[in-house]
């Protein structure tokens, strides 16, 4: 430390507001202050809180010709030091506060004290305190010392009324040592969580042990080696920032090879009870629960000899099924679906690198993907389905998704999708039935045919210009089983909507719930969603008030 004229002790969260507070007691600059970090603690109640740093500053003197030789570090001042601001003390479980710089000080005074038992405590004795209302020293709070304790003693051990910490808290007077403490802290019942690096009280309570809390019991997991992104990249095609999709940029599939570790088996942990500082348990820990490794184990993946490690044992593609890790056998074609590789039908999942020809079939079981375009073709999935290069079905081709669909586009096809459906470009002249939500966005244009959906439609144009009859239908009722979660499958289908954003056309038709609304004249930026005894039309612009039609 170099030569100073003034040294102050400052408890701050960060050195810069430290050098603030130093500031104001030093009527100096911060810029001008050193500083030096002494120490750190823990604040807030039972010191959860963040860490303060424990910092001395300075002012360095003027330099002067002559060298300066070395200096000795500057004791800490006492209580009747100007230079310090407040300093609170603890006698016989009293606490007084000895105010030296009236000031705005409340909050670091209740940070240093706040963590300690406190048996009584007076807000109102510390504020006039520090407004310099109140001669200092002020006695403001009390700790109570444990009934038979000896009032003249150096100090008493005080027990939390939650018995989680015990302190050793500064009595008269008179030396004591850290051996001292551990003895009475013996004699109290205290040995649980001891601090072996606590030191004997002097100017305030010390914590000496603090209780442990429990530790939950974690059951038995699995640690996957592979990202979910991993397992659904292959179908998904990607999103831009601006929320367009590039159905060119797709990632390939992730597939692993025989041999693979897939995942790795998390035993199950049982938990510790918590316990205070008398080394009593606290509520007890409920048990962990043990499953088998070979439980998650699933289609083609065995446990390794090490007992942890999920081993694939065929080539494949890993999926989640559940907590279970399956292997789920992919074909992949590099080409076309045509006459060199025929129809497929296939027990897992299907890749295609190309077109899927006129006349063929695809059949899985599993995930499609197709990277080209479906041309007067039939495809099937049991789960997902992507078709990059969309859907020119002419009239002939019908598509089913056991899951969710995703397309550029679809002409003239029949589809039916029991997830949600996404279009990157337009709906023309097919007819859709939807078990989840439609969504056409790019172009966003559904003209002629039907499309039909559970928990919404959201497109840009209905219909067209030319007075293409289109078809738009909601129909969440026919999707509501009777039973007792009725009542919460309609609160959740209630607010499907139909929504265009730009333009309706005349000749379209809006179906919700059996009730049908006729467009007539042309429509701009309208929802559709159903209401007592008809629809409620909503405008998206003007934000009017809902129109009903029978």
């Amino acid at each position: 430390m170099a030569e100073a004229q003034q040294v102050v002790r400052v408890t701050a969260s960060t050195l810069d507001e430290a050098r603030r507070r130093a500031a104001r007691l030093l009527n100096a600059a911060p810029s001008l202050l050193e500083a030096e970090v002494v120490g750190a603690r823990k604040s807030g109640l039972f010191g959860l809180g963040a860490p303060k740093l424990e910092v001395l500053l300075w002012l360095p003197a003027p330099e002067v010709d002559a060298p300066a030789g070395p200096i000795e570090p500057v004791e800490q001042p006492d209580a009747a030091a100007p230079n310090i601001a407040w300093q609170v003390r603890c006698e016989a479980g009293d606490l007084h506060l000895d105010v030296q710089v009236p000031g705005p000080w409340l909050s670091e005074v209740e940070e240093h004290i706040f963590s300690w038992p406190l048996d009584e405590y007076d807000r109102e004795t510390v504020r006039r305190a520090l407004s310099g209302a109140e001669v200092s020293p002020v006695r403001f709070a009390h700790i109570e010392p444990p009934e038979g304790s000896d009032p003249e003693a150096a100090f008493f051990i005080k027990v939390a009324r939650d018995a989680m910490s015990a302190w050793a808290v500064p009595g008269r007077g008179g030396p004591s040592t850290p051996e001292d403490v551990r003895d009475a802290l013996a004699r109290a019942g205290v040995k649980w969580g001891l601090d072996p690096a606590a030191e004997a009280p002097l100017s305030g309570p010390v914590l000496w042990a603090r209780g442990s809390h429990a530790t939950p019991s974690r059951d038995a997991l699995v640690e996957y080696l592979f990202s979910e992104e991993d397992e659904l990249a292959a179908l998904r095609p990607h999103v831009r920032e601006d929320g367009t999709v590039d159905y060119r940029d797709l990632k390939p599939m992730y597939t692993v090879q025989p041999g693979t570790i897939v995942g790795r088996y998390l035993p199950a942990v049982d938990g510790e009870p918590g316990r205070d500082v008398f080394g009593q348990e606290l509520a007890p820990v409920l048990p962990a629960r043990d499953t088998p490794a070979e439980r998650f184990a699933g289609r083609d993946v065995e446990v390794a000899e090490n007992s942890i490690d999920l081993v694939a044992i065929k080539a494949g593609r890993p999926v989640r099924e559940g907590a279970r890790i399956d292997i789920v056998q992919l074909y992949a074609t590099s080409g076309d679906v045509d006459f060199s590789t025929g129809n497929i039908d296939f027990n897992g999942e299907v890749y295609v690198a190309g077109d899927v020809q006129p006349g063929f079939k695809v059949r899985a079981t599993g995930n499609v993907r197709i990277d080209g375009m479906v041309d007067s073709a039939n495809v099937e999935s049991g789960k997902d389905l992507l078709i990059s290069g969309g859907i020119n079905g002419h009239a002939e081709s019908r598509i089913v998704s056991g899951g969710d669909l995703s397309a550029r586009f679809i002409d003239s096809a029949d589809v039916i999708c029991e997830g949600n459906l996404l279009v990157i470009s337009t709906v023309v002249r097919s007819n859709i039935v939807c078990g989840g939500s439609a969504t056409v966005i790019g172009r966003g244009s559904i003209v002629g045919g039907k499309v039909k959906a559970v928990t919404g439609i959201r497109c840009n144009t209905a219909g067209s210009p030319a007075g293409v009859p289109t078809s738009l239908e909601l129909d969440w009722l026919g999707a509501i089983h009777p039973g007792p979660n009725r009542e919460r499958e309609l609160a959740r289908y209630r607010g499907s909507q139909v929504v265009v954003h730009r333009d309706v056309f005349p000749s379209t038709m809006v179906t919700i719930n059996g009730a049908k609304f006729p467009v007539r004249d042309q429509l701009r930026g309208v929802s559709f969603e159903a209401a007592d005894r008809g629809i409620a039309l909503i405008s998206a612009s003007e934000r009017l008030g809902p129109r009903r039609y029978g």
